[in-house]
């Protein structure tokens, strides 16, 4: 797919009327010079037309899924570590900022398979079935991780056992039964583990779900999938 993608990309990057145009979006980076200078010269520009519109917006909409595949990989390292030692965010504070963030990133791939499959239909023409049953089969699988994320966003912060009686504890800290409490960082790493796991093997689903949209832009999408096949018969 990237190969695909890297062959579309190509000539708008190397064509001066097109490069405005695409420097407006995601391949801004890209296109900008190490110590460039602002400048008030006008390029050249070639518009899109709008089925061109549509295909540039459909491979920035797949590259941004692909984005959120690595943003909910790396929760696991938010996770594995407390970088807050002497700072006023505490170990309560790390993992349920942590967990919040994880159940973000779930929504937001969620949302851009919603916009990937709506820009599919632009280009087809045409609704299709299986779009909506991949919707319905990934919000049946992170129904959880989904109803969290609209409490969070909604009502209140996330909350469970874990993060209360470490909540408890930080704020028992100064009283005179601090003793008698228990080890703060030993529960974190027993808790932290456990997150660990469930973003590896929820990761592991949405990259079956990305490789699943890949194949469908491929199969839907005759612009990519002619680069496809371009590709792998080592055509330029």
């Amino acid at each position: 797919m990237i190969d695909a993608i890297s062959s579309y990309l190509q000539p708008l990057i190397e064509d001066a009327g097109r490069q405005q145009r695409v420097g407006k979006g995601v391949l801004a980076t890209l296109l900008r010079e190490v110590n460039s200078q602002p400048t008030n010269m006008e390029l050249p520009t070639i518009p899109f037309s709008p089925i061109e519109e549509a295909q540039y917006n459909l491979v920035m909409s797949y590259l941004e899924l692909e984005s959120l595949l690595r943003a909910c990989e790396q929760c696991e390292f938010y996770f594995r570590r407390y970088p807050f030692a002497g700072l006023p965010v505490s170990q309560k504070d790390h993992l349920q900022n942590s967990c919040e963030m994880f159940f973000d990133r779930i929504a937001q791939f969620k949302d851009r398979l919603k916009l990937i499959f709506n820009r599919l239909k632009t280009i087809k023409g045409a609704d299709d079935d299986r779009y909506g049953a991949i919707i319905r089969v990934f919000s049946k699988h992170y129904d959880w991780e989904l109803r969290q994320r609209n409490s969070t966003h909604h009502k209140r912060r996330f909350e469970y056992d874990r993060i209360d009686q470490l909540g408890l504890i930080d704020l028992l800290q100064h009283s005179d039964i601090r003793e008698w409490l228990p080890d703060t960082s030993s529960i974190y790493r027993a808790e932290a583990r456990k997150w660990v796991k469930r973003v590896r093997s929820e990761c592991k689903s949405l990259a079956e779900v990305l490789n699943t949209v890949a194949e469908l832009i491929l199969n839907d999408a005759p612009f990519l999938a002619n680069k496809s096949n371009e590709t792998a018969n080592g055509e330029s």
